[in-house]
């Protein structure tokens, strides 16, 4: 199965309640982690969430989701995928 590359627009989406899209992304998102598939992300992407973020209710969910995706090895400061999947 592919990886998914969470962006930022997409994450705002989940984690802000007022945000236009938030209705459509979060069950998407949430259907995601259920069904294991690898979520990738970028430092920048991270950089940028938690800048929107950063005077915001959900702020420490950015950090919870950057300490989540490295764990799991999902998040790499280059390209944003795991070592296995480089080419």
């Amino acid at each position: 199965m592919n990886p998914v590359l969470l962006d930022t627009v997409g994450l705002i989406a989940v984690w802000d309640k007022t945000d236009q899209w938030h209705d459509d992304a979060e069950p998407v998102f949430l259907s995601l982690v259920k069904s294991g598939r690898t979520l990738l992300t970028t430092p920048l992407i991270l950089y940028e969430c938690g800048n929107a973020a950063a005077r915001r209710p959900y702020r420490t969910t950015v950090d919870d989701l950057r300490t989540f995706l490295a764990a799991k090895g999902w998040h790499n400061g280059q390209r944003g995928i795991n070592q296995e999947e480089r080419p």
